[in-house]
């Protein structure tokens, strides 16, 4: 959108330049190559965040073994690292935010996935568990950045028609990240160690952040957000790239942002936000909660409450994150189509109704029940997990430019604190059989409330959205 300006800048009178609303003018174009390279590259960081994930679940076998550290003990000596690991996730995700609202959406990544790079690096070269630990916690410091920078990055590069889409499908990179994980450490963990597949995985963080530096300029939105010395030629500069035609003279308008918010909780909760921001805490804190449950402790729960063999306990977190994929495509294709509200209570309502399949009719060893049980698990994981990931995409709707980061952030800590809560529960609950489903289905439900408390739901495509 394109309107004359008065030299003060304000639209009508006598035309001295254009003022140019750059979300419209992205949504009204055709996507470019640009945009395509970015998003790939964003995706590929969360790959590897995904990846690096699972790192330290992978390599605890291996690690008990070089440490002689016996099953009983395991809680003991390396629960600690993983709890701690999810409060590093959670400082990192509102940190995050925080840094991409202040500092730029490419160098809060960078960042990020410079944290995750040398910290790995350094774990792989620690000499005892504790100070193993505290790289952990360090690296989940940049594991928890990335996630809110990328889904604000892709949000603003991304046609509205598009944008739930893509910004889902960079995030469902996650668990597909996982099933890297798990292929990768199959096919190099015998041959080359723990530390060797550590050292390989934070080499790779640091040379995606090299790919980065070349590939993804500044999001034009945040740079018209920001209006710093220069940030108006390089917006001019990064349009052009993306096949737009604009004049040398353009004025950029902040969009839907006129007047310009302080990146902090406190605007999360200001009342034009609070009933939205509310919501959104609430649905990644139960739906974190829920997949962490999965996550943490179902492996365990099916080896010593159901007698699974190890294999096949193992094999459930595999079927869990297919179903994610498949639903959280399918899920954010319909959010697209039908807008959020109808497709996430819908996610919500299957999380709910699968764990209680799961609660009233919990998994058996034996062919005959291989099926069902494998259907069990990509059912909920494709709605729970699902639900999750294409959560991210309303999130990152919610809030304007200035204060997009920190509000994805803040949700992402909100259900890291859901994350940490089931690391504790979910252990504690694998003696009790199908409680442990009982519980999931409650978080469910605490999504679906929460669905009903978000007020600003992304409309379908082709209609106006409101950031």
């Amino acid at each position: 959108m394109s309107t004359p300006t008065h030299p003060s800048g304000e639209a009508g009178g006598t035309a001295t330049g254009t003022v140019i609303d750059i979300a419209d003018e992205i949504d009204k174009a055709p996507i470019s190559g640009l945009q395509i390279g970015v998003i790939i590259v964003a995706s590929l960081a969360v790959v590897f965040d995904g990846f690096d994930s699972q790192l330290f679940g992978l390599s605890i076998p291996a690690i008990a073994a070089e440490y002689g550290i016996q099953p009983a003990a395991l809680s003991a000596q390396l629960g600690w690292v993983l709890s701690l690991t999810f409060v590093g996730m959670g400082i990192g995700a509102v940190s995050g935010g925080y840094v991409a609202d202040k500092l730029g959406r490419k160098l809060a990544l960078n960042i990020s996935l410079l944290v995750i790079g040398v910290t790995t690096v350094a774990a792989a070269l620690m000499p005892n568990i504790p100070l193993l630990g505290v790289m952990r916690v360090l690296t989940g410091l940049g594991i928890g950045m990335v996630l809110p920078v990328v889904a604000s990055l892709v949000a603003e590069y991304t046609p509205g028609r598009r944008r739930s889409f893509t910004v889902a499908l960079s995030i469902v990179c996650v668990p597909l990240g996982g099933l890297l994980g798990g292929i990768v450490a199959a096919g190099l963990l015998d041959a080359i160690g723990w530390r060797g597949m550590w050292l390989l995985g934070g080499g790779l963080a640091i040379l995606i952040t090299v790919l980065i530096h070349f590939v993804v300029p500044e999001s034009p939105q945040f740079l018209a957000a920001r209006h710093a010395p220069g940030d108006r030629e390089r917006v001019i500069a990064t349009l052009r790239r993306m096949g737009h035609n604009i004049p040398d003279d353009a004025q950029f308008l902040n969009h839907h942002d006129h007047e310009k918010q302080r990146a902090s909780v406190g605007a999360l909760l200001k009342p034009e936000h609070r009933r939205d921001t509310l919501g959104i805490w609430l649905a990644f804190f139960g739906s974190l909660l829920g997949v962490y449950m999965i996550f943490g402790a179902a492996p365990t729960l099916l080896r010593q409450g159901f007698k699974f063999t190890s294999a096949d306990a193992s094999l459930s977190i595999t079927w869990y994150n297919i179903g994610a994929i498949a639903l959280t495509i399918i899920g954010s294709w319909a959010m697209g189509k039908w807008g959020s509200k109808p497709v996430l209570m819908t996610l919500a309502v299957g999380a709910a109704v699968s764990a209680a399949w799961l609660w009233l009719m919990p998994p058996v060893v034996g062919a005959g029940a291989t099926g069902t049980f494998v259907a069990q698990f990509v059912i909920h994981g494709g709605f729970f997990a699902g639900l999750q990931s294409v959560l991210y995409s309303l999130c990152a709707q919610l809030y304007p430019v200035s204060i997009k980061g920190i509000g994805v952030g803040m949700a992402g800590t909100v259900g890291r604190i859901g994350a940490i809560v089931a690391s504790v529960l979910g252990l504690a609950l694998v003696t009790s059989g199908g409680t442990f489903f009982l519980v999931i289905a409650l978080a469910a439900v605490a999504c679906f409330v929460a669905m009903l408390i978000v007020k600003n739901h992304t409309p379908p495509a082709g209609r106006e959205t409101k950031y």
